[in-house]
């Protein structure tokens, strides 16, 4: 009755029914692929946040190994007294500052509003 009134022709109403069908299966999976996508971007997303925020931490152990490398060199005698306390105190000048930047943007980021300063 629906197929006479939709003018189908007899017989051809098991192929409209499968083909809807194949059409909610595809808009199915469409949908499936496309939140797929998107944690599949999240992750990555969050990865690349991961990936810089340790590598502002690996810049304090950095420090700490090349001030060791400075010793040795001096050690082996292929630095100079002299070169070799300039160089620390350089070092030591970027870790300070570098500590304190990040003690600044954590600050910034934790502080509540009402108790910044206007």
């Amino acid at each position: 009755m629906i197929a006479a009134a939709l003018s189908i022709p007899a017989g051809a109403g098991p192929l409209l029914a499968q083909s809807l069908s194949n059409q909610n299966l595809t808009t199915y999976l469409l949908s499936i692929a496309g939140v797929v996508a998107l944690l599949v971007l999240a992750g990555a997303a969050v990865m690349m946040y991961r990936k810089r925020l340790f590598r502002a931490e690996s810049d304090i152990g950095t420090a700490g190994s090349m001030f060791d490398e400075l010793h040795r060199l001096r050690r082996q005698g292929l630095m100079t007294e002299e070169e070799y306390t300039l160089a620390r105190k350089k070092l030591a000048t970027r870790a300070s500052e570098a500590m304190d930047r990040r003690a600044a943007a954590q600050g910034a980021k934790s502080t509540p509003r009402s108790s910044r300063p206007r």
